[in-house]
């Protein structure tokens, strides 16, 4: 059975956002999420690197996405109940 699915994007873009660490991107997609839940997706879609999107860490090739992020992304994910 088929069903629509409403997908919300959030953008990192530099034009708008100027990070200067880590935990601005963090809270740059929480406030983000917490917008965009108001209409319900069942989907927020965040850029690959949206932890260290446009920062000095973008640079290192070797950096994965964290445990830390996961669960940063879990906590957000449940409390807004979406993927």
């Amino acid at each position: 059975m088929s069903r629509k699915v409403k997908i919300a994007v959030i953008s990192m873009s530099c034009g708008f956002h100027h990070p200067k660490c880590r935990e601005d991107n963090l809270n740059h997609v929480s406030k983000a999420i917490k917008e965009v839940s108001r209409i319900k997706p069942d989907i927020i879609s965040l850029p690959e690197y949206f932890s260290t999107a446009m920062s000095d860490t973008w640079k290192n090739k070797n950096e994965s996405f964290s445990e830390e992020d996961k669960l940063f992304m879990r906590n957000l994910a449940q409390n807004y109940k979406t993927h």
